[in-house]
């Protein structure tokens, strides 16, 4: 299996400015690492309260300018981490046992509080459903903390959940999750932003399918 920490989401935060980025998700932080830093260079040319009060003075428009920074570049840095899940996520589950033919949905939730100015998310976390005749397998495996530019992906086939069919209850989203509810002790909840209509069409049919058979075998 190819190395995930070396695909899309790399080569989208390569090309970001880190301190630019990390400027704007917070004022205070923000405003206080200026202030911090370019005091610092004061401290070593012998002009620590001079520099400083340039800092204190430039730490606003530069957080300001930080905002704007993360809203022009969040987007392309979450959506190439959710390819790089779309790309690795089948093949962990693939690897874990989920059968030829399955039907496979990538989840993607946010939550929608977000820092003053900020558009983007602090963190998205991501799942990949793998819809079979008798079980569904979920892979979720993954964090993106858009905040620190840091993201994993995992692929312990030993992490997959293995669902059968039959022992779901039932399918629901709501309140920006979607929710698989079983006879067992065991329930999802899988964050989703947007209602994925096709999926829980999907997982229905299957439930549907095998009440009847379990009914025709009464």
């Amino acid at each position: 299996m190819a190395d995930p920490d070396r695909d899309g989401f790399e080569t989208a935060k390569a090309e970001v400015q880190f301190l630019r980025w990390i400027f704007g998700w917070n004022l205070v932080v923000g405003w206080g690492m200026v202030t911090f830093l370019v005091g610092g260079v004061g401290y070593f040319v012998g002009f620590p309260y001079l520099f400083g009060l340039v800092g204190f003075v430039a730490g606003l428009p530069m957080w300001y300018q930080g905002t704007g920074y993360i809203n022009r570049h969040y987007e392309a840095l979450r959506d190439a981490y959710l390819a790089d899940v779309e790309t690795y996520g089948p093949m962990v589950l693939q690897a874990a046992g989920a059968p030829e033919g399955a039907e496979y949905v990538t989840l993607a939730g946010w939550p929608e509080d977000t820092p003053v100015l900020v558009e983007a998310p602090p963190a998205v976390s991501a799942a990949v459903l793998a819809v079979g005749p008798e079980s569904v397998w979920l892979y979720d495996e993954t964090g993106l903390d858009l905040q620190f530019l840091s993201a994993s992906l995992g692929t312990d086939t030993d992490e997959v959940e293995r669902i059968d069919v039959a022992t779901l209850d039932s399918v629901e989203f709501g309140d920006r999750t979607l929710t698989l509810e079983t006879s067992g002790e065991t329930d999802y909840a899988i964050p989703c932003t947007e209602e994925p209509v096709e999926a829980i069409a999907t997982i229905r049919a299957r439930m549907y399918a095998a009440a009847g058979e379990e009914e025709s075998g009464d």
